[in-house]
């Protein structure tokens, strides 16, 4: 996957055990279609993310999982920390307006001309996916596929 090439971005929530028994990127698809909830995007890519996690979770590490994606090439996989979509999915709708404006003006960011409002928006519907993700104890996945391929988003 060329990082100058864009990229579709789809955040979804499913069971470990789905991932696991995915054995193609269609699989994955199919999964992410019967996903209740899915936020797509583009520019997402894991150092924004990575950024975004730290404003919610200053008292531990970012972490964002790869998960192994052979049989998904040319996707890549990320499982979003737990502590992260617990810390969002509680957030306070005014906590989660300051976190875009923020992370807007970050260096994940920078030399981008983003408006923090669009970050609002993106980051409302995914506390929505963590939070319905916490009611059904599932995991949130961040799929990253380069833009000529399909993608649930488009």
């Amino acid at each position: 996957m060329s990082p100058s090439q864009p990229q579709n971005t789809d955040f979804f929530m499913a069971q470990p055990n789905d991932i696991v028994t995915a054995r193609s990127f269609a699989d994955l698809f199919a999964l992410i279609e019967r996903s209740t909830l899915s936020v797509g995007g583009r520019g997402f890519i894991p150092e924004r993310i990575l950024i975004l996690e730290r404003l919610f979770c200053t008292d531990s590490p970012s972490q964002l999982d790869h998960v192994e994606t052979s049989h998904f090439l040319p996707a890549q996989l990320y499982r979003l920390a737990p502590e992260f979509c617990r810390s969002l999915a509680q957030a306070e709708h005014e906590t989660v307006l300051n976190a875009s404006v923020l992370w807007a003006d970050s260096v994940a960011w920078q030399g981008i001309d983003i408006n923090p409002f669009d970050l609002a928006g993106f980051l409302i519907s995914l506390q929505q996916l963590c939070q319905a993700a916490q009611r059904q104890n599932a995991v949130v996945y961040l799929l990253i596929s380069d833009d000529g391929e399909w993608a649930p988003s488009q």
